[in-house]
């Protein structure tokens, strides 16, 4: 082999490397992104559920409060609750 053949069969070589090495900092970062974007999204589920649970804990609070001041009224609003289950 010439050194011009040489020189070709080495720069072929070192441009199919750099190449590779490019393609896998490529995905790499590809993944990176991804592997961020499903945390975030992650995070926002997390959150959506606290909320929502956060919101049923309130409206269960709220219904226990009616039934107590339902429960807790006067004698004489009882009785008339009890006069109009009866008609």
């Amino acid at each position: 082999m010439d050194s011009n053949a040489i020189f070709t069969s080495c720069q072929k070589m070192i441009s199919f490397i750099t190449t590779d090495d490019d393609e896998q900092k490529e995905e790499r970062r590809r993944g990176l992104k991804e592997e961020k974007r499903n945390e975030e999204e992650e995070e926002k589920n997390e959150e959506e559920v606290e909320k929502e649970e956060e919101e049923e804990e309130e409206r269960r609070e709220w219904r226990s409060r009616r039934r107590r001041r339902r429960r807790e009224g006067t004698g004489e609003e009882k009785s008339r609750r009890r006069r109009r289950k009866r008609d």
